[in-house]
């Protein structure tokens, strides 16, 4: 009876250790949710591992400009 309980530590033990391996080589394929705001979750379909993703950038090269914030931060540390 107690082998069976190592024997069933080290087989948790060993999944555990193959999940985290496993997250760490994936080439992640993620689905993100639809923009709601300025961040969206995202999970990777292969692993399962999630994480934000912005949903605009800062610059915007569409207009050749930087966002009326950047303009105000960058004026204020000249003082």
């Amino acid at each position: 009876m107690l082998k069976l309980k190592k024997y069933n530590i080290l087989r948790i033990h060993m999944s555990t250790s193959k999940q985290k391996s496993k997250k760490k080589d994936c080439s992640h394929h993620w689905t993100i949710e639809p923009p709601n705001g300025t961040m969206s979750m995202g999970s990777c379909k292969i692993c399962g591992e999630t994480r934000e993703f912005r949903n605009s950038f800062e610059y915007s090269s569409w207009y050749g400009s930087k966002s009326p914030s950047d303009v105000a931060n960058n004026q204020d540390k000249s003082k």
